[in-house]
């Protein structure tokens, strides 16, 4: 019997040594202005983070200086965190993800350019630009105070959402899709760019979109806040329906053109409960039925419909 006792102890004590030998790795990079994530020397401790046993919590900080960390294969951690200037992207063709179970963070000034599994976020007072195009498996998140710029590439928020609390930039062709929800509180500036959800976008109260380029929507769009087209030509396109109880609108000499259905005959699928407001030398187009059940504000020298 007392020796029964103590072989299963010993095998207590080896299965405590075992959870003692597996725990979360505070790695930080120490890899100069470019190195690749996985040279073991770029780490402080030494080694690659990658979960295998351990599970690794990771800060990239490029202090006063800038940072590129190249990707080269798939790497799935517990969460990064990057400070300052830092760059991450992908080193060969095949496009590798970084998997974040907890999430990405960007405190300082981000380009991203790799994809990302997990949930991102933008913290208040950062910067977060994405110039080629990458998925997002998760949610993007961007706080009051923050900025997010998309450029040239469209970005995919696969089956997630996004929530913005700041101000998003979309120029030049590049901007946000795929998603299932964009929650708009904060300020959304088009500049040629493309914005929209695959499901539903719903533009807050506090929510102010205006620019020129494209808007747009598969399922639902809920206009409580604005949405103004502003040197030149804003469309809005959305294959259900748009519910506008805020304001549709154009600066003068632009104009904001919506097409709820995209695919199929105009329909009575706009129903307006808010304000239109139509400035001069541009106009309010809809190419639908309109359903209005509140007011339109026009300038003296204004024209639309």
């Amino acid at each position: 019997m007392f020796r029964k006792v103590l072989v299963l102890a010993a095998i207590v004590l080896v299965f405590s040594a075992c959870e003692v030998q597996a725990g979360v790795v505070d790695s930080n990079w120490v890899g100069g202005e470019w190195g690749y994530w996985g040279t073991a020397s770029n780490w402080d401790p030494e080694g690659v983070p990658d979960n295998n046993g351990d599970t690794f919590a990771v800060t990239i900080d490029a202090g006063a200086g800038e940072v590129e960390v190249g990707v080269q294969q798939n790497r799935t951690i517990d969460q990064l965190d990057c400070y300052g200037a830092v760059r991450l992207e992908s080193r060969e063709w095949y496009l590798p993800e970084l998997t974040t179970e907890n999430g990405l963070t960007n405190h300082g000034s981000l380009d991203l350019a790799i994809d990302i599994g997990g949930n991102v976020t933008n913290a208040s007072g950062a910067t977060l630009e994405m110039w080629e195009h990458l998925n997002i498996y998760g949610n993007l998140y961007n706080l009051a105070g923050a900025t997010l710029i998309f450029g040239l590439e469209d970005i995919d928020i696969e089956g997630g959402a996004i929530e913005n609390d700041g101000l998003i930039i979309c120029s030049s062709g590049g901007g946000p899709g795929e998603m299932d929800l964009f929650e708009n509180r904060g300020s959304i500036q088009l500049f040629g760019g493309t914005c929209s959800a695959e499901v539903i976008f719903d533009n807050n109260s506090t929510g102010d979109i205006r620019g020129f380029g494209v808007l747009a929507s598969g399922q639902l769009l809920r206009n409580k806040g604005q949405i103004i087209a502003f040197g030149g030509s804003l469309a809005v396109g959305i294959e259900g329906a748009l519910i506008n109880t805020g304001v549709l609108g154009n600066h003068p000499v632009a104009s904001l053109h919506i097409k709820p259905s995209l695919h199929t005959e105009p329909a009575a699928d706009v129903n307006n409960q808010g304000t239109i407001e139509v400035n001069a030398g541009g106009g309010v187009a809809f190419d639908c039925n309109l359903v209005l059940m509140s007011q339109m504000a026009l300038s003296s020298s204004s024209v639309g419909s």
